[in-house]
């Protein structure tokens, strides 16, 4: 039986104990805010980051998540678009497609309601 290695990162139990330096951490936190349902406070994590890792399609993906949760669907829209158009950042294939396959199903469910992953 394989054990991973613990961990020696500490364990925030809050978002806001944290104090993020990097755009890898904003991001990080921001989903820990999203996750806690504070989601004005995960798409300025997400804009922070962008500021220093502009057009990262990942971290895209995520602020979109939090506009669309934030009721700022049209937001939430341009972004996810924005998102699809720097996919070419990432070089891991099977990324790329559920990344693709994620956004576009955001796209389509708030533009039609429905997600449309066979399209």
């Amino acid at each position: 039986m394989m054990f991973k290695k613990p961990s020696t990162q500490p364990v925030a139990l809050e978002p806001g104990q944290l104090t993020p330096q990097t755009p890898a951490e904003f991001v990080a936190r921001g989903w820990l805010y999203y996750g806690r349902g504070d989601n004005d406070q995960a798409a300025a994590d997400y804009r922070e980051a962008l500021k220093q890792n502009e057009n990262d399609p990942e971290t895209l993906y995520a602020l979109g998540m939090a506009l669309a949760a934030s009721s700022n669907p049209q937001d939430a829209v341009q972004v996810f678009e924005q998102a699809l158009q720097h996919l070419d950042s990432i070089e891991d294939a099977v990324r790329v497609r559920m990344l693709t396959r994620l956004i576009k199903g955001h796209i389509n469910r708030i533009k039609t309601g429905d997600w449309h992953l066979t399209k």
